[in-house]
């Protein structure tokens, strides 16, 4: 019961969005006079997404239009490279057939061969303006599906390969050639901080809560492939967790979860308090929910009762240290306004004391939504068998929040065809329920498909304001940088809501956010996934980006793209028209451990 009235309370709560606003007239000073910058002479390198309306074979030519409606003429020469979409594994996947009297050698037959109307295409070249002649000269087109108009990242081994690639690598890195795991293994060897080769970084500190996640990404491909090692690893890194950062109560009724461990100079450091730059010395909510991720995508597969009771004692904490209950808080000294602060005092283990700073009775997205996605969906699957601050918006949690209330929505749907005719009344109201998250979830997808979506070159932005100024459509916070995480948010967004509405439209920006996601996001050459990129899908590899895993990155989003995306697709997406009908079918692997507590199992993959 505890975790449907955890499922409630998240799924009540009400986010801000940022709906386009519309332009305004503008005085800049740029509108009584010439552009500072001529289109003389301007040259541009820059990639494009879009679907061809026009070809004119005899020049080697051909139109695509963008998202934006904006249509832009691309030239092909004997320097374009025409390619298929490849995955993680480089494999080359052209099977295009070729043309009558076909010379590679002749650019128009490229175009023929690859370049058909209705398509959609990555271009990438040398954008040309001078004065009022402009050319695009593209030096890379990458198709996005064969020659029947399949898309590649739906084909049913799609997901799957990258995933396993991805666990094999992350493994290999880690273990070097290891095919079984006992915890030893990861005392001695899981680094946080990998460089983007993989290797291990200076910093030599063991955190929980990127531990778990990467315990998350296991367990799911194990839940894909049933492939022995995953599980065998996945093990073992929750003996390590579960006895190493495991913090319980003098009465054993509350669990917290240490930050990290760190060993230097034949020292063993137990680090209590989170040592992130933005929550230092203080017990953040966000990394205690995320040393849950791995445990509860563990105990769906094994129904390990020793996991389950870390868990629970977990949830306790949140309610206990964490909850800003709507009925007592003020008598607490707290606010009363219900959800979860998102930090509290080591020492004090309250939500208000001074030594938090700016972190002083804050909630956020992080404390009260993020708990849907890292473990109760998961927890909630294993336990319920069948069947019985700033005005900006973080584009990825919106489509974050829209993927999750379409999941909650499912969830109380599912709960209403259940009811007995004797409860009508809690059956319409769970419909009605489910209809306010759909419709909410709708209006997010909405506005993030103007707003937060490069209209030019597909992927979504990171942060934008809310009310953009000078007249224009968007603001930037920062940068038009593109994030991985926000990425795999806004794909999962798509597609579950997709499954919901049957808009077209929906699946569309789906395929786009995919097609994006693999062109840019994988990294082939070390079988890892760039954090982020610039807009025109140029990975960043400076600084802190230049890393495989850290603090902000472990086996968890993508892991997570791979299993959900897989299910979705098989689930929501009718296969083409070149595919069986077994195609949409899937498997998920189970292990239920001998000393289960529970007699059934619940085999859905997601709500």
């Amino acid at each position: 019961m505890f975790v449907c009235r955890l499922l409630a309370l998240l799924s009540c709560s009400v986010f801000n969005t940022f709906p386009p606003k519309a332009a305004k007239e503008s005085n800049n000073m740029s509108e009584n006079h010439e552009n500072c910058i001529t289109s003389k002479y301007f040259t541009q390198e820059d990639s494009l997404l879009g679907v061809v309306t026009k070809i004119d074979h005899t020049d080697a030519s051909f139109i695509i239009r963008c998202r934006s409606g904006g249509e832009i003429q691309a030239q092909a020469g004997v320097t374009t490279n025409f390619t298929t979409l490849s995955n993680i594994d480089s494999l080359n996947s052209d099977r295009m057939p070729n043309p009558p009297e076909y010379d590679p050698s002749k650019p128009s037959d490229q175009v023929r061969k690859y370049i058909h109307e209705g398509d959609m295409l990555f271009i990438e070249g040398v954008d040309i303006q001078n004065d009022n002649v402009r050319r695009f000269d593209v030096r890379n087109v990458t198709r996005l599906s064969d020659a029947k108009g399949n898309f590649y990242f739906e084909n049913t081994h799609w997901w799957l390969t990258q995933m396993a690639r991805l666990a094999d690598q992350w493994l290999d890195d880690l273990f070097d050639d290891r095919r079984t795991f006992e915890w030893d293994d990861f005392a001695e060897l899981y680094r946080t901080n990998l460089n983007i080769l993989g290797e291990p970084t200076d910093n030599v500190t063991q955190e929980c809560a990127t531990l778990s996640r990467l315990i998350y990404g296991l367990s799911s491909c194990y839940l894909l492939t049933g492939g022995e090692r995953y599980l065998q690893a996945a093990r073992a890194g929750v003996k390590y967790q579960r006895e190493t950062f495991r913090s319980l109560s003098h009465n054993g009724q509350y669990c917290f979860w240490m930050f990290g461990k760190r060993k230097s100079n034949g020292v063993t450091e137990s680090l209590i308090s989170s040592e992130n730059p933005d929550d230092l010395g203080t017990i953040p909510l966000y990394e205690q929910i995320y040393a849950l991720a791995g445990l509860c995508q563990y105990y769906r597969i094994t129904q390990d009762w020793e996991a389950l009771e870390d868990i629970r004692r977990t949830v306790r904490s949140f309610q206990k240290f964490f909850w800003d209950d709507v009925e007592t808080g003020r008598e607490k000294g707290l606010t009363g306004t219900g959800g979860y602060f998102s930090h509290i005092d080591y020492a004090t283990l309250r939500p208000d004391s001074d030594a938090l700073g700016q972190n002083k009775l804050r909630k956020n997205w992080n404390s009260i939504g993020d708990h849907i996605p890292a473990y109760l969906v998961n927890l909630i699957l294993a336990l319920e068998p069948l069947p019985r601050e700033q005005n900006r918006g973080i584009v990825g949690h919106n489509f974050k929040i829209a993927w999750n209330m379409t999941r909650v929505a499912n969830y109380y749907r599912s709960q209403a065809a259940q009811c007995s005719p004797q409860n009508e009344s809690r059956a319409v109201a769970q419909k009605d329920f489910a209809g306010d998250l759909e419709k909410l979830a709708q209006q997010l997808i909405s506005n993030m498909s103007t707003a937060g979506i490069d209209q030019l070159r597909g992927g979504c932005f990171d942060a934008m304001e809310r009310n953009p100024s000078g007249g224009l459509p968007m603001e930037f916070a920062w940068s038009n940088t593109k994030d991985f995480w926000q990425q795999e948010q806004a794909i999962l967004a798509y597609l579950i809501v997709y499954g919901t509405t049957h808009d077209v439209n929906h699946i569309q920006l789906a395929r786009e956010m995919m097609a994006f996601w693999n062109h840019f996001f994988v990294d082939s050459a070390n079988h890892g996934i760039y954090f982020r990129v610039e807009a025109d899908g140029s990975p960043v590899i400076q600084g802190s980006y230049a890393q495989k895993a850290g603090h902000s990155v472990a086996g968890y989003h993508a892991f997570e793209l791979n299993y959900l995306a897989h299910s979705y697709i098989c689930t929501y997406v009718q296969p083409g028209p070149e595919q069986s009908e077994a195609d949409n079918t899937f498997c998920l692997y189970f292990r239920p451990d001998a000393g289960a507590r529970h007699t059934t199992l619940n085999v859905l993959p997601d709500f």
